[in-house]
């Protein structure tokens, strides 16, 4: 590759999310910096981590999970984030777990267990985070019928 062309190579951020179900309601958290702007758990992977690492990491840090089962992949986006537009590829998974006992890290206001009929209440930071958790509610009651 030219240094040329590797120049015009878009550089960005790999964000994994986890769409978490109980009882028919899906996991989300309130963001400290942007109080009314909902989240799902998840975040960046850090350098010369390995991605499912760097996912279980982020679950535990967030939300204090630590048995937890990532079933698949459900859905994926490319957005970009604050002031500098910076490009991120966010990948979003179903993640069974039998824990319910949250403890959130100081990036989370508050969490919420919400339906599926109850996400178009709620404001979320990425622009596709509802088309993701709905295709984790999807994927949740395919194997729910399985």
């Amino acid at each position: 590759m030219s240094i040329e062309s590797e120049k015009k190579l878009e550089k960005y951020w790999v964000s994994l999310a986890g769409v978490i179900i109980q009882n028919d309601k899906c996991l989300i958290l309130e963001l400290s910096m942007f109080p009314g702007q909902w989240d799902i758990p998840g975040g960046r992977i850090e350098i010369d981590e390995n991605y499912t690492e760097a996912f279980l990491r982020e679950l535990e840090e967030e939300v204090g999970f630590v048995n937890v089962k990532v079933i698949e992949v459900v859905d994926y986006d490319l957005w970009y984030a604050g002031n500098r537009k910076m490009p991120v590829c966010a990948i979003a998974h179903l993640v069974k777990t039998n824990e319910s006992e949250v403890k959130l890290s100081h990036e989370h206001l508050s969490y919420k267990w919400v339906s599926q009929e109850e996400l178009k209440e709620y404001k979320f930071l990425w622009p596709k985070a509802k088309r993701m958790i709905e295709k984790g509610f999807k994927k949740h009651n395919e194997l729910k019928r399985v």
